[in-house]
């Protein structure tokens, strides 16, 4: 889809929208970080302990093998980035003195925080991705997101769900630019948010479907259509293997 300077202008002219994203995205947030906490210690979601359990014993362990692959492991991954911060304020603190001390229970909401934080950043992604309809096409989409009940609903527990469709946007919009600038190195990038997406849960395998298709759309691509689907192949393959080894 190419677009005309002219209809780019239109396109993205956020003057009337600004004001609209921004109370978009502080009612996405407040719904997904109001009461986010809930349950904690003693009524957590049935499957959050699979993530937030592994990563807790991968911090304690330096054991970086989850052993454990219904999922893949790059969010468990994130979530013991986000242990690793927190174990470190806690102990500045004076919270606890050593690893042996800390309860899983005491990280579950800086885990939730993180699919919080990937759920208001999808509403934005969405938003960016719709303004190649316009402005208002793209508000208006950002701000269904914003108050789609599953989403806020999942985006409170530590699961893939909302980090999944976070990534697959992210291969959607890339896909897009993609195919309005025709470099491999666009398409590269896509097929990078695809790979992430597939290290976040096997499903998200599928996404690697937006740039393929982006690349048979585009025309020309430099420096070839063929090159191009490699590019976005070969990245998908580099990502999934760092992020789920």
């Amino acid at each position: 889809m190419k677009l005309t300077d002219r209809e780019w202008r239109e396109a993205t002219d956020l003057r009337p929208s600004t004001l609209g994203l921004v109370l978009v995205l502080l009612a996405a947030a407040l719904l997904r970080f109001w009461a986010l906490g809930q349950g904690i210690p003693f009524a957590i979601g049935v499957d959050e302990p699979e993530i937030m359990d592994r990563a807790v014993v991968m911090m304690k362990s330096g054991d970086y093998n989850p052993r454990f692959f219904d999922y893949p492991s790059f969010y468990i991954y994130l979530q013991m980035g986000v242990a690793v911060v927190r174990y470190v304020i806690g102990a500045m603190s004076a919270q606890w003195t050593s690893l042996a001390q800390v309860r899983t229970a005491d990280f579950y909401l800086w885990g939730r925080a993180l699919t919080a934080i990937f759920g208001v950043a999808t509403v934005w992604l969405i938003f960016q991705a719709g303004l190649r309809w316009g402005a208002r096409h793209a508000l208006l989409a950002a701000a269904l997101l914003a108050v789609m009940p599953m989403h806020v609903r999942e985006s409170h527990y530590v699961l893939t769900d909302v980090p999944l469709t976070f990534f697959v946007t992210a291969a959607f919009l890339l896909s897009l630019r993609a195919n309005e600038h025709g470099t491999a190195g666009a398409f590269a990038w896509a097929g990078a948010a695809a790979g992430l997406a597939a290290a976040t849960k096997y499903n998200g395998v599928f996404s690697l479907i937006f740039p393929l298709l982006a690349c048979w759309m585009t025309a020309p691509v430099r420096p070839s259509r063929a090159i191009a689907a490699a590019a976005a192949v070969g990245t998908f393959v580099v990502t999934y293997l760092i992020g789920a080894p």
